[in-house]
């Protein structure tokens, strides 16, 4: 794949986009050319429309939800590039859709300077927009199963668009302005509210936490789970057992941190590194709470 030509690279990229963009399943021919198995329309609404959506804004901000600064710094990033901002900018199909894009103007340019700008936006759209959020993305992806082939070849065609931008691309480094702004790490000494806020937001957290997760540490827990959004049932299995609860996503933080180490040929070290960071600092917050809690 780091071999594939940059023509190729771009068609695998917009196919790729396309496998996660409608909120009907991609056709045959998407399917044949990815040479993935064809999804049903029930595995794919579960995937990309109800456990892992793929925007941005979700992974990188504040709150974990659409919208909000997420979504507008991807729209200040087309607007940069005099390009119209697209209805979801921040929708992972629409940064695919522009990787592709990009690339093909690079190769097709014919001055350098142009060259020069338009290899630079590649590096800062891929360092800034998809590199800092997307390798804990697809790990969920694989875990969830349905869609596990399009997350291992959406990878390998990143890893692929990583080598061609060289060490260009912001993550290398340095970190990418939203890592650099992110809200501060969970503390001890938050109350309740602010606990279950940032355990599923993401940046905050420094991992994503699914309802099959939430499934298994009930599980573990020996709790009940009942029906709702992921902030009602965190609620329920900390006040049905608080401490196995606690003890059990301490462990989802830590292996967390594990794949964030092991996907820092994605990311870049410097964004891996923070995400490991901040995924052991909650685990030993998490940890404290659960030995306070017993």
């Amino acid at each position: 794949m780091a071999d594939t030509p940059e023509e190729g690279r771009a068609e695998l990229l917009r196919a790729l986009a396309a496998w996660c963009a409608a909120a009907t399943p991609p056709t045959s021919p998407i399917a044949a050319a990815l040479g993935l198995a064809p999804l049903s329309r029930e595995d794919h609404t579960s995937v990309f429309l109800l456990t892992l959506p793929p925007y941005a804004a979700i992974h990188l901000g504040p709150a974990g939800k659409l919208g909000g600064q997420g979504t507008e710094a991807v729209a200040g990033f087309f607007r940069a590039l005099e390009l119209p901002v697209p209805a979801e900018p921040d929708h992972l199909a629409t940064l695919l859709g522009l990787a592709a894009h990009l690339a093909d103007a690079e190769r097709t340019c014919r001055t350098d300077g142009a060259r020069r700008r338009l290899h630079h936006a590649r590096a800062a759209l891929f360092g800034e927009h998809l590199a800092c959020w997307i390798p804990g993305y697809l790990t969920a992806v694989e875990a969830h199963g349905a869609a596990a082939g399009w997350a291992r070849l959406t990878r390998t065609v990143l890893a692929a668009e990583r080598a061609a931008l060289g060490g260009d691309a912001v993550g290398t480094t340095r970190l990418p302005r939203a890592l650099l702004d992110a809200p501060a790490p969970l503390s001890v000494a938050d109350g309740l509210p602010d606990l279950l806020d940032a355990l599923v937001a993401p940046v905050r957290a420094g991992f994503i936490l699914t309802r099959e997760d939430l499934v298994a540490i009930a599980r573990a827990a020996g709790a009940g789970l009942r029906h709702g959004e992921r902030r009602f049932l965190l609620s329920s299995l900390l006040e049905q057992s608080p401490a196995k609860t606690l003890a059990s996503l301490a462990r989802h933080a830590r292996a967390a941190a594990d794949r964030h180490v092991a996907g820092a040929g994605l990311s870049g070290a410097t964004t891996a590194r923070w995400w490991t960071t901040r995924a052991r600092h909650t685990a030993g917050v998490l940890e404290a709470l659960a030995a306070r809690t017993s």
